[in-house]
């Protein structure tokens, strides 16, 4: 009986907690998405856009036994292991898949711009 009693009193406490819908995201959220470039145009100034699959870096790392792709060493892709709006390279590097259309990028945050898959990046000052 003792089982039911505590049973029923945590009951209504647990229910609260799972009846209370999950908080809206800050509206500033949508607001960031939305900002950004796909091309040089998109920035002021000095500015470039970055996309942020390929940063713009200073120094070139070593890389030794892997690839250098951009600023990083990574394991050669594979036709299979670039993301949808990208191609593996002959030097094993994932590189802007080439486009007519938006469609063609195949990545909800890609657009085809210049005959090439963009994603939304920043504009950014570029390195000294």
């Amino acid at each position: 009986m003792k089982e039911l009693v505590w049973l029923l009193l945590l009951a209504p406490a647990c229910s609260q907690m799972t009846e209370s819908p999950p908080s809206a995201p800050p509206s500033t959220v949508a607001v960031v998405q939305e900002q950004g470039c796909f091309s040089q145009s998109d920035c002021s100034g000095q500015e470039m856009c970055v996309d942020p699959r390929y940063p713009v870096c200073g120094a070139q790392p070593t890389c030794e036994g892997m690839t250098q792709c951009g600023c990083e060493c990574v394991t050669a892709c594979t036709a299979t292991s670039c993301e949808a709006d990208e191609v593996c390279d002959a030097g094993g590097c994932c590189l802007p898949r080439s486009c007519a259309t938006d469609s063609e990028c195949g990545v909800a945050n890609s657009r085809c711009v210049a005959g090439q898959c963009k994603r939304r990046g920043t504009c950014t000052l570029p390195p000294p």
